[in-house]
This record gives structure tokens, sequence and C-alpha cells, in this order.
């Protein structure tokens, strides 16, 4: 602990010695550190985050579905069967995703919610937080507790966090409901991705839920009654002592004795166990792979940031060749210097990974104050700073020191002691290996650029065509507005019937245009509104007279066609979005890196230039030399990015539109834009090169 406490106060001495250049290290290790922690809070709310209750990791979804499609839903007599019959779970509990029309002092609002089974909230070990939650005795005769939770969000948005409403009476879907609970922070249901706002039991399906036949309004027999429909989602906590594998094989055989005893409704039924912890498996491998190449690409850009480092190190290594050469002499030993030299590198990595902490706290608040259009996405993700995410950041911080460090590390061990100790400054055998080592990371980082700067100009290229598709109308004019009459229970008579008034009311409205409707009737259409001038300018009155005809039913997405359209472009211009912000930081990163290599060689190399131009050798030969070393580095690299660009382009395939995967003039594009980038790069230095005065540089050595 002695010697580790001298070299932290050793390594802290030399890095307040040389401000300037460990301000340079820490910010591109800052950029490349922050980046990776901003992704890793999106994947860590997606995949690592555990829902707030209590053992969230005896929590098991069980799928009901078929062999080819296991990730399905249940039929309410089919849980019954589960519930009752199964002896790996202490508690079984059903639920349903439902929309429903909230009214009552205000204007009403369509809301997400859940239907579910009494004993929904003590299988989750979820209480509470003012009132009481659903218990089994709400759930026991149909239509007999018209009762609601309300999530803690909706409590404190609609409610203004009032403690006197447990006993209010709301309205859900025009019949009266009375609130008991409110359900404590943070929990929003029981899937990580999909949050709800409200809760009722399934007894009150009838009307939380109305049964339907497709979209026609017809009313089916009660769902409660029916094994064949499948609509409900299953979640179970495993009794004590009992492994996910024993449950797997216990509930198969349940579902194997359900596909005997009704055969019709349940003919190649199998039921399916998956980690509560875990995203919803339908949705898995999309957001697995959108997750996978979001890392890569910020992956890339702290390599590239690593390299830019290393290199800086590398440089001041140089300068303490004597220093080293003169520890040696004296006995240390070589470990000895390595691990110095490392514990240096990575103060400046946890230096840089504190610095993108914050880039990564600004980065997560500015995406937060920025969240995608109402409906982009078919879930909420709630994503911020954690422990996961503190642990993630100070864990790579401390690997990205020793990565970029251990290079350095291992060529400053070993000088030319002669050499060093008479502090020659020209010792041909150290250079040439010194930059030798420089050589690879700018081939390395130049290899590493080019592929998310591939990435970026392919998902550019897919947003470019289609935003190119052209509707085939002006979609500026047009109001859009959902309506769902479906939650109120509306017969094929009154659906038509609100459908005309509305179309009358609304069409007569000034600034409006004739649109006929008289083909098949569905209880959940699309207002369209077409106005002289800007639609928003009638949106209040178009409401107000759609509320006039029936006041239960909430008006969703009133918005612009154009900006409907506009939504539901929001991915792939995200996608454009991030992978050209990093793949812009990685060319920077990798010029800065260039040119810092660069300079280096033309220092090294100032009695040889001397020399040249001592001999006849022109400006432009100088010129041609450093700039031809340059280029041969660039080529080597982008020739190893195309291999890279090439890989990473496939994992974006499923992403893209009218555009290919190995794309040609993105292949072609992005090269040259990189050579151009390079040669100003390498400009720079080559030109201070030119300057070179011979007598001056024969006399240095």
């Amino acid at each position: 602990m002695k010697t580790l406490w001298q070299d932290l106060r050793y390594g802290v001495r030399m890095l307040m010695k040389r401000p300037g250049l460990t301000l340079i290290a820490a910010l591109s290790l800052a950029l490349g550190i922050g980046a990776n922690t901003s992704i890793f809070s999106i994947v860590n709310a997606l995949f690592l985050r555990q829902l707030p209750v209590s053992e969230p990791d005896k929590l098991m979804f069980v799928f009901n579905g078929r062999r080819g499609n296991p990730w399905s839903v249940v039929s309410y007599p089919n849980y019954v069967d589960y519930r009752d019959k199964n002896e790996v779970f202490s508690e079984l509990a059903a639920y349903g995703k439902i929309i429903v029309s909230l009214s009552g002092d205000e204007r009403p609002d369509q809301v997400n919610g859940t239907i579910v089974t009494g004993n929904y909230f003590a299988t989750l070990g979820a209480r509470a937080a003012l009132g009481r939650a659903i218990s089994p005795e709400d759930d026991k005769t149909p239509n007999a507790h018209p009762v609601v939770v309300l999530s803690h969000r909706l409590w404190q948005s609609r409610f203004g966090g009032n403690r006197n409403v447990i006993g209010r009476e709301i309205a859900l879907n025009g019949n009266k409901f009375t609130i008991i609970g409110v359900a404590p922070a943070g929990f929003e249901g029981a899937e990580i991705l999909e949050k709800s706002d409200i809760y009722t039991p399934m007894m009150m399906q009838a009307v939380a839920r109305p049964p339907r036949g497709g979209f026609s309004g017809e009313m089916n027999p009660d769902l409660l009654q029916r094994r064949g429909p499948s609509w409900l989602r299953m979640i179970g906590r495993l009794k004590p002592g009992v492994t996910m594998e024993q449950a797997q094989a216990g509930i198969s055989t349940l579902a194997s004795q359900l596909e005997k005893a009704y055969p019709s409704e349940n003919e190649g039924t199998i039921a399916t166990l998956f980690p509560v912890s875990k995203v919803d498996p339908r949705g898995y491998t999309p957001l697995v792979t959108a997750a996978a190449l979001l890392m890569s690409v910020v992956g890339m850009v702290l390599l590239i940031a690593c390299a830019n480092v290393a290199n800086l190190l590398l440089a001041r290594a140089s300068a303490r060749r004597k220093e080293i050469a003169v520890r040696l002499a004296m006995g240390a030993s070589r470990s000895r210097l390595i691990r110095q030299l490392l514990t240096e590198s990575v103060l400046l990595g946890i230096l840089g990974g504190v610095a993108g902490l914050l880039i990564a706290i600004w980065t997560i608040d500015v995406l937060k104050t920025t969240p995608p259009p109402v409906g982009v996405f078919s879930f909420n993700l709630d994503f911020g700073v954690d422990g996961h995410v503190l642990w993630f950041t100070f864990g790579l911080s401390l690997l990205t020191g020793i990565v970029f460090g251990l290079a350095p590390a291992l060529q400053s061990s070993r000088p030319d002691l002669l050499p060093s100790l008479k502090d020659e400054s020209y010792a041909p055998v150290q250079s040439r290996r010194w930059f030798a080592m420089r050589n690879l990371l700018v081939v390395a980082q130049v290899a590493l650029s080019l592929a998310p700067l591939i990435g970026a100009g392919l998902f550019l290229r897919s947003l470019w065509r289609i935003q190119s598709v052209h509707p085939g109308f002006d979609a500026d004019k047009v109001l859009t507005a959902s309506l769902s009459i479906n939650l109120l229970r509306y017969t094929t008579r009154q659906g038509r019937e609100f459908y005309r008034q509305t179309v009358e009311r609304v069409g007569s409205l000034p600034g409006v245009e004739y649109q006929p409707l008289a083909q098949n009737h569905e209880t959940g259409m699309t207002l369209h509104v077409r106005a002289a001038g800007d639609p928003m300018n009638i949106a209040a009155a178009v409401r107000r007279e759609v509320n006039s005809i029936e006041k239960n039913l909430p008006l969703t997405d009133l918005q612009p066609m154009s900006a409907l359209i506009g939504a539901s472009l929001y991915p792939a211009r995200m996608g454009a979005v991030l992978i050209g912000v990093f793949g812009l930081l990685a060319l920077l990163l990798a010029a800065v890196g260039l040119y810092g290599v660069m300079s280096y060689a033309v220092s090294q190399r100032t009695r040889e230039i001397g020399v040249r131009m001592a001999l006849g050798a022109q400006a432009r030969d100088v010129l041609r030399l450093v700039l031809r070393e340059a280029m041969t580095l660039v080529v080597i690299g982008m020739t190893i990015g195309w291999g890279l660009a090439a890989a990473l382009s496939r994992l974006i395939e499923s992403f893209l539109f009218g555009v290919g995967s190995m794309d040609a003039v993105t292949f072609a594009a992005i090269p040259i834009l990189l050579t151009m980038v390079a040669l100003l790069a390498s400009y720079l230095p080559a030109r201070r090169a030119m300057k070179v005065d011979p007598l001056v540089a024969l006399r240095c050595d």
C-alpha cells in the first residue's frame, strides 16, 4: 500500500507538471467515455434495470403460445387452470393492456391502463403509496367493484398529488369508478418498458375492455367465459427453492394437460417462461440489435480516443527518456517502471471518466427534454444515471487507462540506456520504434473512424430516400384526430350516427373542406380535416364539436398530418443523428491523432529534412514527402476500415430504406471525405516542415 500511495502521488505530480497535455488527453477520453456512458444508460434501462418490486428475480412471465410462436397470450379460463393447478408458483396473476377514456371535471383523456386479477399487486409485491391496492375481494363478482388504482405519475399530473383523492369518483369509458389507491412512485406495471396509468379489477372487463368482434362494434359474449380468445398475459412468483428449469418443466406438463382436456381451443399449445427482469421477448431481438449497433459505434469512438492519448503518452515518454534511463540505471526493475507509468495512465483515465460522466449527464438531460413524438414507440423508456451506470463508468475508466497506457508503458520502460543517459536527442533505433508504434495507432484510428462514418452515411441516404417519397397530397393542410368509440361500447347503429354528426358538424366549421364517409363502419377511425390554412387554427373547434356530441370521448393525436408523417420518420432521423454525431466525433479524433503523429514525425526528422534541403531538396519535395507518408497511413487504415464498415452495415441493414447495406455512393463518398480531412490534418505539419532552416537544423545535433 505504501508503494501504491507513492505511485499515486508521483503520478498526480507528473500530470500537474504538464497541464496542457493532461487537459487534451482528459478531454479526448471524456468524449469517448461520455458517449459510451450515455448509450449505456439506455442499454441499462432496457436490459439491466429491474422492476421496483419485492424480489424481482423470482418473477417470471408465463407465455401460452403455439409451436413456432411461443410468445403469446392466454384466455381467462386457461389462466384460471394455470393458476389453480400449477405447483411451481406461489402466486400467478393475469393482466391485460387496455386503453380507456378518462373523464371527470376536466376534458376527457385517453390513457393507458391495465386490467388485473385480484392477486396482481400481491404477486408483484407492490404496495400502494396511498390508500390500498386491488385485492382478491375486488375481483370475485363481475361488475360488482368498479374501483381503480392510479399510477403515481397520473396522481401527480392530473390530480395535483391531492391526498384526498381516495374515494373520489371518475369516469372510465363513461362509467363511474371509485379511486381506492395510488401506486408507489416508480411502479408503472409488470413490464419495464410499457407504462400504465390506471389499474382496475379483471371482473370489470365488460366496461374496462368491452368485447367486440374486430372493429365492427358488435358485442361478443363475455371474454371471461370463453376459452378461445386469448388476450391476457401471465406473471408468476416462483415458490421458494423452485428453479426456473423446474418451473418450466411443471408448467409445460400443465399445458399438455390443457391441450388434452380442451383440444379444440388448445391444440398445439405450449407454455414458456421468461424472466421479468428482461425485455419482453417479442421485442428483444430488434432492441438487442439496435443496442449492439450503438454500443459498437461508441466503442469505436472510445478506441480512437485511447489511440490519441496513447500517442500523447508516447510523445511525453520521448521527453522522459533520461528520467526513465536514470531510474533503470539505479536499479529500478522494468515491472516497477511499468506499474508507475500505468498508475499515471489510470489516473488520467479516471480524470477522463469523471469529465465523461458529466458529459453523459448533460447528454441524457438533453435527450430527456427532446422526447420522441407521441405514438412513435410502443413503450416508454426511463433512462438516467443509477448505480449500474456509475459502476460502468468507473470500470470503463480503469479499463481505458490500462488500454491506452499499456503500449506506451512497455515502450518507455526499455530505452536505449547509453544515448538516453547522455541526453542525446537523436536516438535512431528508439525513434524508429516509437514512430512505428505511433503509425500503428494512426492506422487504427483511421480504420475505426471510417466504419461509423459509413454507417452515418447509410442512415442519411436512407432518411433522404424516405423523405423524398411524396404522399400524394398536401399533408400540411390536413388535421388528424383519432376517434375510438369502442371505448364507449357503441353499437354499429350508434357508431354510424356518431360519425355522421361528427362529419356534418366539423364540415360546417369555417375554413374546413367535403369528404364523404359511407363505407365500412369501424369503431376506431381517424378524422381527417382539410383546412384552408394552418390546420391547428381549427383544432380547438374540432375538439369542441366532437365533445358536444359525446362528452366522454377523448380526441387523441390531434395534429397536422405532416407532423404525423414526420413522427413516422423519427427512428430513421434519430439513427442518422446519433450515428452521424458519433461518426463526426470519431473523424475529429482521428484527424487530431493524424495531426499529432505527423507533427511528432516532423520534429523528430528536423535534422534529416535539413540535410535534404541542404542537398538541394525544394520545399515542394518536403511537402510531398510528408504528405506521402501521411496518406500511406490513411490508405492502409481505410482499407482495414472498409472491412469493418462492411460488417457494421450488415448490422444496420434492417433499419435502412431504399439503400443497400453496401451502397456504392456511401462507400465511395465517405472515404473521399476522410481523405480530405486527413490531407488537411497532414498539410499543417507538412507546411511547418517546408519552413525548416537547413543551417539551424544541422546545428541541432
